[in-house]
């Protein structure tokens, strides 16, 4: 009995003296500067909670094996033991149980809490970011699209789908976005996919390399020019930037056409010399010739009608700007009397 009530007191005391290491050990880290992680603090307060249950548990159920061993009054023993004592470890487990309950709802809750005011917080970021796109890509002046490229059996693009397209794409095109978005190429555009300018293939080749092209071309269904930047989209999505450049090229094509005219005005104004002085040369002989009145006549028409010429080639010299008028077929020409300033077409 005596052994028995001495071991229970050794290993009482080997637990208090365990315990209250560990709960030193406990107290010091929680005071540690370094210990700056929240998660790490709430342990230490948990496990000191766990870590003085355990001391005060030892201490009280230690004096009882004490005083069996004899070392303390026997009263103890029954002071500590007694229904109206014995509660209290019980209570003290109770109340440390609750306590690390208690603490972890509460770390949990402000947790859950932090997190969903995070989310928020990265949802209305999201949303602002969204917006800013969304109004770039509302009001960008480029005829904006995204496709996904469409393949036959050998692995060749033979179409591409309308992924979306913004509102500069429906204003170039006059055409409505659900009436393109969902649809092939060669829905919205008939005769585009087989289109000389080859745009199928470039745009495949921006998919199939990742980087991007900006292309110069012409379309022949659609009878216009664009600039056409491509960029991919990831998968086999890419983007176009479109933008119509056929006036630009058409006063290009002008501009070259008064080059040209001034070019054909300074090689006519020679000929066109020699033949007036031949003309007049014709009706003097014809005057002189007895019965000679028709050729004279004629003398005098070929006189005019080389005047006239001679007259649109001086003003072909006076040309500084270009006006187009309408001509049959709906192609535009260069009219020739709009397109020369005043005091400038007199040769």
């Amino acid at each position: 009995m005596m052994s028995s009530a001495l071991f229970h007191l050794f290993l009482s005391f080997m637990s208090v003296v365990l315990w209250l290491l560990i709960l030193g050990i406990f107290l010091r880290k929680a005071a540690a500067p370094k210990l700056k992680g929240r998660f790490f603090l709430f342990l230490n307060v948990i496990l000191i909670i766990d870590a003085a249950r355990s001391v005060f548990e030892s201490v009280y159920f230690g004096m009882v094996h004490t005083s069996r061993a004899g070392l303390l009054p026997p009263g103890v023993e029954a002071y500590l033991m007694a229904p109206a004592q014995i509660t209290v470890p019980k209570l003290v487990n109770l109340s440390a149980a609750a306590s690390i309950l208690l603490l972890l709802a509460f770390h949990w809750y402000r947790d859950e809490e932090r997190e969903a005011r995070k989310q928020a917080l990265q949802m209305e970021r999201l949303k602002c970011i969204e917006e800013k796109y969304r109004n770039l890509f509302d009001n960008m002046t480029g005829a904006y699209a995204m496709g996904e490229m469409i393949y036959d059996g050998a692995g060749l693009p033979v179409d591409f789908l309308y992924v979306t397209v913004n509102p500069a794409f429906e204003s170039m095109f006059s055409m409505d976005k659900n009436a393109v978005e969902g649809r092939r190429l060669s829905e919205v555009f008939p005769g585009v996919d087989q289109d000389e300018s080859g745009w199928l293939t470039h745009f495949a080749e921006v998919v199939k390399t990742g980087e991007g092209k900006t292309l110069k071309e012409y379309s022949d269904a659609l009878d216009m020019w664009f600039y056409i930047n491509v960029f991919h989209a990831g998968g086999e999505q890419f983007v176009t930037v479109f933008t119509d450049i056929t006036p630009l090229m058409e006063a290009e094509r002008l501009t070259g056409a008064l080059a040209l005219a001034g070019a054909a005005s300074h090689e006519l104004s020679q000929p066109l010399q020699a033949a007036l002085g031949y003309a007049e040369l014709m009706e003097l002989k014809a005057r002189e010739l007895e019965g000679g009145e028709a050729l004279r006549e004629t003398a005098d028409r070929f006189s005019d009608q080389v005047e006239r010429i001679k007259e649109t080639a001086a003003r072909l010299r006076g040309v500084s700007r270009y006006r187009t008028k309408g001509h049959a077929g709906g192609t535009p020409i260069l009219d020739l009397a709009g397109s020369v300033e005043p005091g400038q077409d007199d040769g």
